[in-house]
């Protein structure tokens, strides 16, 4: 399965190179400190609990809620990359490969 995470413009990922991550069932993030490895962490609890909100409720009603108890955010702002505050847009791409589809299928969240 071919799973991807791209995040742009949260944490210490700036809105130019962002960062990209190939995930697999098994994982290693490694790397100096403060290179990103718990804000892939936290993006990925972030977005699980968008996913898990979405399975309940319409897309209209679903936010990402940056103050959740799994990623401990906070606010918005916070969670946003310090050289890219002037945008203030984050960017969360997750892609997935669908057998059902045939085809990579991505999610982007704005």
């Amino acid at each position: 399965m071919k799973t991807k995470l791209t995040l742009k413009n949260f944490r210490v990922f700036d809105n130019k190179q962002g960062g990209t991550f190939n995930l697999a069932p098994i994982t290693i993030l490694t790397g100096c400190n403060s290179s990103g490895k718990s804000s892939v962490v936290k993006a990925l609890m972030l977005l699980k609990d968008f996913f898990q909100e979405l399975s309940t409720n319409k897309i209209t009603d679903c936010k990402l809620n940056f103050g959740n108890t799994l990623a401990k955010l906070g606010r918005y702002d916070l969670a946003l990359n310090n050289n890219s505050r002037k945008d203030g847009k984050m960017c969360f791409a997750y892609t997935i490969s669908s057998k059902k589809l045939g085809e990579d299928v991505l999610v982007k969240i704005w």
